[in-house]
This record gives structure tokens, sequence and C-alpha cells, in this order.
């Protein structure tokens, strides 16, 4: 079980923490009618944008430990060796998914709607990449949007170092 859904569920608290935290940072400033004003500053807009949701990030890293250390003592989940072994993989995966947030942050301007956006987008990516649901029983257009979106390979990859280590724990 735990090579499957929580592998999935850590993905996508990645996720939806970078789509939730771009969209809005830039939703609030909007909202106070400050966009304009704190763009027209020397600082980067991506330093802005990317900013506030660096410390989301920091922030949701805290949370799964402690999540993690209250399921060990209240559950006795013991996690598999493979677990450890794919924590590095999620730093080019945060620099991807960062990739995706600005993207997703330029429509938000256009939009200026980013709570449906948000919520939509979100969905679709979590939906389609198989961090709930193994992407093979979509039906075939599905399916290849699915693959095209490189998040899916990411998850399969995540899920299959973590059952490395599983195996190989047992090997012997």
């Amino acid at each position: 079980f735990f090579t499957y859904l929580p592998v999935g569920l850590v993905v996508s608290f990645v996720i939806m923490t970078i789509f939730w935290n771009i969209g809005f940072a830039l939703k609030r400033l909007m909202d106070i009618g400050m966009l304009e004003t704190v763009w027209a500053c020397p600082v980067p807009r991506s330093t802005l944008i990317v900013g506030e949701s660096l410390f989301s990030m920091a922030r949701l890293v805290v949370e799964l430990c402690v999540l993690l250390v209250v399921y060990r003592f209240i559950f006795g989940l013991q996690l598999p060796e493979g677990f450890l072994r794919m924590l590095p993989y999620f730093v080019p995966f945060v620099i991807l998914m960062y990739g995706f947030g600005i993207g997703f942050a330029a429509l938000v301007l256009l939009v200026k709607d980013a709570n449906t956006m948000v919520d939509t987008s979100s969905f679709l990516v979590q939906g389609l990449t198989g961090t709930q649901n193994p992407p093979q029983v979509f039906p075939r257009f599905l399916l290849a949007i699915a693959m095209a979106i490189p998040i899916t390979y990411f998850v399969d990859f995540v899920r299959v170092q973590t059952a490395i280590g599983r195996h190989d724990d047992h090997s012997d």
C-alpha cells in the first residue's frame, strides 16, 4: 500500500502547494490593488512569484515530517528503505513544478480568476498524472494526454524506487 497511494499523495501535496501559492500570491496582490505597485519595485518578478511559494514548500516539508512521525507512533507505519532513496529525486521535480507554476502564474494574470484556475488545473494535473490512480485505467485519448505530462513519469519513477527498496529489504 505504501508504495502506491501515499507516494502519490506526497507528490500531489507538492503539486497543490506550488499551484495554490503561486496563483494566489498574484491573486492576493490583485485583490488589494498592489500588483502594479509591487511589480514596479526594482525586485525581479520571479522573486515575488516564487518567494511566497518557497515558504509554503518549507512548511509542507515540516508538516509531512510531523505527519510521518504521528503515523509512526499511532499506526506503527514503517517507512520502506526505498522511501529515503526517492527523496533526492524531488529536487528536480520541484524545479519542474516551479516551471509549470510560473507558466500558470502567467495564465492567472491573463484570466484574473485564480480560484477556478487553481482548482481546475490542480485537479486535472493530479488526476491525469497518476497520483491517485494508475493512468493505464484511462481511455486511450486521456492516456495519451497523461503520458504527455512529465509529472506522470516522475510519479511512476518514485513508486518504482520505493518498491525497489521494499524488495531489497525482503531479499534476505
